[in-house]
This record gives structure tokens, C-alpha cells and sequence, in this order.
């Protein structure tokens, strides 16, 4: 037997266990359920249900690289009738079949639960998952070419399974391949009116999702330029310097550490009359590089930062979630720092998870079921959420789910997951920290 049959029976066997199983799916489906009934994923959930779905695409590329490799293989085999044809056809056989049945679990699983299938079909590139992925395994599964082959193929294996196990059920590396097509067979649909029935649920499917996802595009086409329109006007035409001058900026940024949450407002935005409360913005503060370097955080150098060692935030605008430097993330009038209220291993976990998201786009929506564009508070809500003892709650505002900044200064006010550290900006440019800067934070808006 050739290294390379050798070789791809290991890889199938080795994969079996690389797929998500059974009980897995259960879990992530009991998870869908209880996503649904909410609606929305929290971060720990799409987290979860994304990385279930990477490990299944991993695994299918694997084998698919593998059913590659194979193919001049057996197709020189056939020709040429060597003793390696048998062998051949099993271990293809198995990696078909181990296919077949993971794409119908996950169809029948996801692609049919709408809640479900809209997640996955977002692009996630902290997970590798590009945009409509669902959607394109799901129509591979329903390729009527691919379709008749497996049932030519499975009609093959049953004339000749009984010869096949007498030879190889012993043989150390094809009789574990055979034992897996003995467990796996039983769960995989083979006739060809179950193909046929499923061409017909997917072209419903693609006809629903292509049309709505049509709207989507149009819809938020136009959120993004009105936004980005709204983002950049000012209510007052006057030339005005900012509040926060370079002497608050340095005293601002001597008080943060990293993990703080900036909230900040600029006076006269046009996005205030569109966003809730008087404070309207977030950022989180990475920290400069020494505060970086000891939190073992890396970040490569970026084109808007001037040289790495700048002092860094991360902040989502409407150019999308970028690192930023401090003259431009506090070019501001008024700011609140709030710090959350966990050790060091908690606050490094936390801005790690953060920094996987630098490079999303904006979202002009403020769609916090969607996680493949993000606003500004969706930065900490997603670096935060499930991290030691924070757990937030989205609360319904305008039809949307979302946290809002004035959310998160009351979980400050409260002192259950950050405290307030300073304030600048609030009824005159006066600066405070302590209690009393817990007090023109609790005045400043009427979140208490």
C-alpha cells in the first residue's frame, strides 16, 4: 500500500474527532434557542457559535485538500488496475461520507433556523469565516453533479461492502477507515429524491436570503452616507478650539490605564440629536507602549500611527474600528474615565479580545445582533462582556437592541463593573476626580 493512501487514512481518521460532534451541536442549538428567544447573540455566544462553525470548515477543507490529492491518484489506478484501487475508493469513500454527513447536520441544523443561518452568514475574520459562508456550503451540498456521484458511489460500496470488509477488516490501516463508514452510513441520506427535495429547499432559501440581503445592502448604503454626512457637521459654523487643550489631554492621559473606557462628547456634532444622551461616545484605551508592553500586548504599526510607541486607543468611527492616537481620539470637549473593576489577567484578556476586531467597518445601523461591523460601544461590550464578573444587558432603544454609552457610566455608577476615575468638561472646563467627579458624572445625564 502507497504512503499516500497511508497518509490520507490517517488524515480521515484524525478528522473524525475534529468535527464538531453531535453533542456540541446540541449545545450550540440549546445556546440558538435561548439566542433567539433574547434576540441577539451575547459576545460569548457568537463567539461560540462561530468558532463550532470554523472548526467544522476547517475540517471540510481538510478533506476536500485530501479527496484532491487523491483523485490522479485513483484515477491512474483505475487505468492501470493496481492493488491500490480498493484501497483507494475506501478511503475516498469514508472522507465523501464524513462529508456528506457533517454538511447535513449543519444544514439541517443551521442553514433552516433564519436566527442562526443570518450569523453565519456574516463575514467574522477573527475566525476566518468569510461573508455568505452558511450559504455557499449550503448550495455545494445541493450540487446535483455532486449529488449523483455520491449515490453512483454509494450503490458501488454496498455491492461490493462485504468483500471489502473480509479483505481489509483487518488491515491496520484500512480496517479502522472501514469501521468509520460502518458507524457514519446509517446517518447519511443517499437516495436521490432526498437530494432533489434539498435543491428545492435551498433555491427557496437562496431566493428569501438573495432579496433580503438585496434591502440590506441598499439599507445600509444609505445609513453609511447619511451617517458619515451627520458624522462630520457641525450645529455651529463659528471656528472653535476644543475644549480638552493639550494640557488636559497629558494630565488625561497620565490618569488612564489600559482597559479604561473613554466617554466622550463633542458639543456641537449633529450626531447628538440622533444618539441617546447628553454623552454620546466611547473609546478604549490601549495604552502606550510601555502599558502595551507589559500587558505582553503587540500591536503592528499602522499607517494613522505616527510610530508605534504613540499613545493608543481603539475606537470605531466612521472610517471603521482603528487604532487612534491620543490628539485624535480627545480632540473633544468633554470626557469621563471610567476603569472596569478587574485584576490584571482579566483586563489583558479583555483588550486582547478587543484588538481581534481592529479593522471591521462602522456600523451605520447600529445592528448589535451583527458583529461584522461595529459601533463605538460595541468595542468594550464585546472586549468586556462575560470577562470576570461584567455581563451586560442590551436594552431596546428606537427597535434596536444595543448598549449605549450612558449604559455603561451607569454600571459605573452603580459600581458594580468600572469605576468613575475622572471628568472633564461638564458645566465649564473644570476637572475632577473621586467623589466628585461620581457626582458631575451622576448629574451630567439622567441615568440614575
Amino acid at each position: 500500500m502507497s504512503k499516500d493512501i497511508k497518509s490520507a487514512a490517517h488524515t480521515v481518521l484524525s478528522l473524525v474527532s475534529a468535527f464538531p460532534s453531535l453533542q456540541e451541536v446540541e449545545r450550540v442549538l440549546s445556546m440558538v434557542a435561548g439566542a433567539t428567544a433574547r434576540g441577539y447573540f451575547t459576545p460569548d455566544e457568537d463567539d461560540a457559535l462561530r468558532d463550532t462553525f470554523a472548526r467544522y470548515l476547517r475540517s471540510r477543507a481538510a478533506l476536500l485538500e485530501t479527496l484532491k490529492e487523491l483523485r490522479p491518484l485513483a484515477v491512474k489506478a483505475q487505468r492501470q488496475k493496481t492493488p491500490d484501487q480498493p484501497g483507494i475508493f475506501i478511503v475516498c469513500y469514508a472522507a465523501t461520507i464524513l462529508l456528506m454527513r457533517a454538511g447535513q447536520v449543519l444544514v439541517n441544523t443551521f442553514a433552516e433556523n433564519e436566527f442562526a443561518a443570518n450569523k453565519l452568514d456574516e463575514a467574522e475574520p477573527r475566525f476566518g469565516i468569510a461573508r455568505k459562508e452558511l450559504t455557499r456550503v449550503y448550495r455545494s451540498s445541493t450540487s446535483a453533479r455532486s449529488a449523483l456521484a455520491f449515490v453512483e458511489t454509494n450503490i458501488y460500496w454496498k455491492k461490493n461492502r462485504d468483500k471489502f470488509i473480509q479483505q481489509y477488516e483487518s488491515d491496520s490501516v484500512l480496517g479502522p477507515v472501514i469501521q468509520l463508514i460502518g458507524r457514519n452510513e446509517p446517518w447519511v441520506k443517499t437516495s436521490a429524491d432526498f437530494y432533489t427535495e434539498n435543491l428545492i429547499r435551498y433555491r427557496i432559501y437562496s431566493f428569501l436570503r438573495r432579496n433580503k440581503s438585496g434591502l440590506r445592502q441598499i439599507t445600509f448604503a444609505l445609513f453609511k452616507a447619511s451617517g458619515g454626512i451627520i458624522s462630520g457637521v457641525r450645529l455651529s459654523w463659528s471656528k472653535r478650539t476644543k475644549r480638552v487643550v493639550p494640557k488636559v489631554k497629558k494630565k488625561l492621559t497620565n490618569l488612564m490605564e489600559p482597559g479604561d473606557i473613554l466617554v466622550t462628547r463633542h458639543d456641537h456634532a449633529a450626531s447628538n440629536l440622533f444618539l441617546p444622551g447628553f454623552w454620546p461616545h466611547v473609546a478604549l484605551y490601549i495604552g502606550n507602549s510601555e502599558q502595551r508592553s507589559a500587558l505582553d500586548l503587540l500591536i503592528e504599526p499602522r499607517e494613522n500611527l505616527d510610530h508605534e510607541s504613540e499613545i493608543c486607543f481603539l475606537e470605531a468611527l466612521k472610517d471603521g474600528v482603528r487604532f487612534r492616537t491620543a490628539s485624535s481620539t480627545l480632540g473633544v470637549d468633554a470626557c469621563i474615565i471610567i476603569r472596569p473593576k478587574l485584576d490584571q489577567a482579566d483586563i489583558r484578556e479583555a483588550l486582547k479580545r478587543a484588538i481581534t476586531h481592529e479593522g471591521k467597518e462602522y456600523d451605520f445601523e447600529f445592528d448589535f445582533r451583527r458583529s461584522d461591523k461595529l459601533v463605538c460601544t460595541e468595542v468594550p461590550y464585546r472586549a468586556y462582556h462575560q470577562c470576570g464578573h461584567i455581563e451586560f444587558e442590551l436594552t431596546h432603544r428606537a427597535g434596536r437592541v444595543c448598549l449605549s454609552a450612558e449604559d455603561l457610566l451607569d454600571r459605573a455608577l452603580d459600581n458594580s463593573f468600572f469605576e468613575v476615575i475622572a471628568i472633564y468638561g461638564y458645566r465649564g472646563n473644570r476637572f475632577a476626580t473621586g467623589e466628585r467627579a461620581q457626582q458631575l458624572v451622576a448629574e451630567s445625564y439622567n441615568g440614575r
